[in-house]
């Protein structure tokens, strides 16, 4: 476990990587204006963010599930990852905070694309999971 102080050129504050099986990383919540304070990274299965105070998209956080090359047979969503060489995404998810001001049935809480299954579901505020 690293931490770091405020000011920094990477902006961490604090990075945890275990076994290299997983690593969390800690952002300082001024580093930038994206929003991000949160990176957890599962080697060769899934990464994940959480977002805080981003008000013109309301996102909270993103999920991207994928599998090691030669695993999957979708080869246009493939990226070049730096732990376990070229993966391919599975699924993505985002998921969105309500804005308090609008409706909540109108509002998009949840997405969700899943390659895998060649789909993609738009959940809205009042849906239940």
């Amino acid at each position: 476990m690293d931490f770091y102080e405020p000011g920094r050129q990477s902006n961490w504050r604090q990075v945890i990587e275990i076994d290299r099986r997983l690593r969390i990383i800690h952002f300082y919540p001024n580093r930038n204006q994206d929003g991000l304070i949160l990176r957890e990274e599962r080697f060769g299965e899934k990464t994940l963010e959480f977002y805080d105070q981003r008000d013109k998209d309301r996102v909270i956080y993103r999920s991207i599930r994928y599998t090691k090359h030669g695993e999957a047979s979708h080869k246009n969503y493939s990226f070049q990852d730096n732990n376990v060489g070229e993966a391919i995404i599975t699924k993505m998810t985002q998921k969105m905070s309500l804005n308090p001001y609008l409706p909540a049935d109108q509002q998009i809480a949840k997405m969700v694309v899943d390659f895998h299954k060649q789909t993609g579901t738009i959940y809205l505020a009042n849906f239940r999971s």
